[in-house]
Parts: C-alpha cells; structure tokens; sequence
C-alpha cells in the first residue's frame, strides 16, 4: 500500500476572495494503528523506512507519495494514522519579504551550546491571497504548531469499516481540503486580521500569536476534516 499525501481544491467550495498558491508540510515518522475483527491488531511505522520530507504543494494537483507498505488482508474495523510534523528549514519558508520579527511570529530561535542559531519554525505553512470586501488584495500565511495529525480511515463511500483483499493494491490517500477548511470560517475574522507591515509589504499572517481566533478555528477545522481514504 502506498500512502500519499494530497491537497483537495473543489471549486464548488472555493471561496472566491481566497487564493492558494502554496503548501509546505515537514513530514517525519507515521505511525499506523489497525484494528481487526480477526487476526489481531497491525501494527506500522515509518521511522526505518522513510526519512524526513519537506513536501510541497505549489499547484495542489496530484498526491505525493510519501511511505509504501504491506499490510495483512482482512476486515479492518478501524485504522488510525498517526503523522508527525517538524519544523519546516527556515530556508523552505519562502519568506524573503518577512522581518526578522514578523519571521520570529511564526517560530522562535534558540541557541545551541555551540552558541549558534537552532531555527524552531512550524511544521506546515500555507500560502496565499485574500481579498478584501473593498476589493484590495494582501497575501496571508498559515503557520501551524502541528506536532502531530492523527487521522482515520475511510472507504471511497466514507466506512470506517475496510475490508482488505489479498494479492489486490491499494492506495492511501491522506486528503486536507484546504478550500473548505477555510471556507466554513467567517471572513468576518479575515476581515478584522491584523495587518503586518513592518517591511512595506502587508501580510496577513496567521499563527499561535497573531491573530490567535482567526488560527484557533483554522486549525481545529483542518483537524477536524483531515482523513485518509482507502482504495
């Protein structure tokens, strides 16, 4: 089975003041959990198999394939996916026209013993335009403190109960649907964002200490809707 990694833009969702130009995710070890009704519990992880990733998504058109696997056939009545997040290199942040203190807004430095910077960013960024009710546009940024995402599994017609076919392929598709995530929240709270401009170049930017309502609901939304799908 390979596990993928993608991004769902469905235009009947998208809102039409709100833009995306990119995604970043700092993919490290992915635990997976299956319950069966026989043959016991499947246990995996990438940590031997696969090495930290910085995935991007510039255009959100097909999966990436992050990790691929055996598993044992039979009915799975419920798989968890345990997908840990580090920190994202500062150089894969894109962000040339950020300050040093609007860059400090989305992470913090410390010092190692060596006396050098030690960059703690956060583990996804997503990138893009907003457009205001008056008609101005301004770019935002999406950065989370994600650690982790645990996520289930479902079929094409939304089981949790799976069953596995011997000497068959499958698929994994871990899907974060970035337009209805951001779209099932008020534009009242974009709206109402505050502006950084310490560089001459406005940006609205989203995170753990700015514009903390506005982060808290986006979060918990792709929390909430991230899954993965079987086929």
């Amino acid at each position: 089975m390979n596990l993928k990694i993608n991004l769902t833009l469905d235009s009947t969702l998208n809102a039409e003041y709100m833009h995306f130009t990119d995604c970043k995710i700092g993919l490290s070890v992915t635990k997976f959990i299956g319950r069966r009704e026989t043959g016991g519990d499947f246990l995996f992880d990438t940590h031997q198999k696969s090495n930290y990733q910085v995935i991007s998504f510039l255009h959100f058109s097909q999966p990436i394939t992050f990790a691929d696997f055996d598993m044992p056939q039979g009915t799975y009545i419920d798989m968890k996916w345990d997908i840990n997040i580090n920190s994202l290199p500062v150089t894969d942040l894109l962000f040339e026209r950020l300050t040093k203190e609007e860059l400090l807004a989305v992470g913090f430095v410390d010092y190692g013993d060596d006396g050098k910077e030690i960059w703690y960013g956060p583990g996804m960024v997503i990138s893009g335009t907003y457009e205001f009710l008056d008609g101005s546009v301004i770019p935002f940024l999406l950065a989370s403190d994600f650690s982790m995402i645990r996520v289930g599994s479902f079929d094409p017609d939304n089981n949790s109960r799976i069953v596995l076919s011997v000497d068959k392929e499958y698929e994994a598709s871990m899907l974060i649907t970035l337009d209805y995530d951001f779209s099932s929240i008020s534009r009242k709270l974009f709206e109402e964002a505050e502006i950084s401009s310490d560089n001459g170049y406005p940006i609205i930017i989203v995170s753990y200490c700015n514009n903390e309502d506005l982060y808290e609901n986006l979060i918990s939304r792709i929390n909430l809707s991230a899954k993965v799908i079987i086929k």
